[in-house]
């Protein structure tokens, strides 16, 4: 079974982007591309665990996985945010 191709498929632009910051930190070591990459890299989490919900038993999801869920959510959400603006 696994993850499948839903999660794997969705973090590809923010891999992308990732990436380009960690390069462009490693050419100019400006401290700004590390905030840029910090908002990239705190989607995984959120789509990780989204795709992965429905093999997560309801019980867990309710107690564990959807807490952890929202506190990503809301970090990644606050994060792009304040740093976009």
């Amino acid at each position: 079974a696994g993850i499948g191709p839903f999660p794997a498929v969705l973090v590809v632009p923010s891999t992308i982007r990732l990436l380009q910051c960690l390069r462009q930190f490693r050419d100019t070591r400006e401290r700004k591309c590390i905030y840029n990459a910090i908002k990239y890299m705190s989607a995984f989490p959120v789509i990780i665990i989204s795709g992965v919900r429905h093999l997560i038993e309801h019980e867990d999801w309710t107690a564990f996985w959807r807490p952890l869920w929202i506190g990503f959510c809301v970090f990644n959400t606050s994060f792009s945010f304040y740093w976009d603006i």
